[in-house]
């Protein structure tokens, strides 16, 4: 039997980017879902979504900006999902 993933990270475009870039997302089912940057240090950069979402295709755009509204510094970062216990991360880069 094929078992489907809870949910799939599909990537960001564009990428490389500058100023911003959209993420985009698969539920399976409805659940808690939370979308975050981080470094490459592994800190975090900054929190995108950390809500109950409904199943489907979701988007949500970084700006290329921390948790304090300050830009970040050109390099790679990683968008992370993490859905019911499961987690998904895909590089990105951000080029001043």
């Amino acid at each position: 039997m094929l078992q489907i993933p809870a949910a799939e990270l599909v990537g960001n475009f564009p990428n490389p980017f500058n100023p911003a870039t959209h993420i985009r997302f698969n539920l399976a089912a409805s659940g808690e879902a939370r979308a975050a940057i981080y470094d490459v240090a592994g800190q975090r950069v900054r929190e995108l979504v950390a809500e109950l979402l409904t199943p489907g295709y979701h988007q949500v755009t970084w700006d290329g900006r921390d948790a304090a509204g300050h830009s970040a510094a050109s390099g790679i970062y990683y968008a992370v999902l993490d859905v019911e216990g499961m987690r998904q991360s895909k590089p990105m880069a951000l080029i001043r």
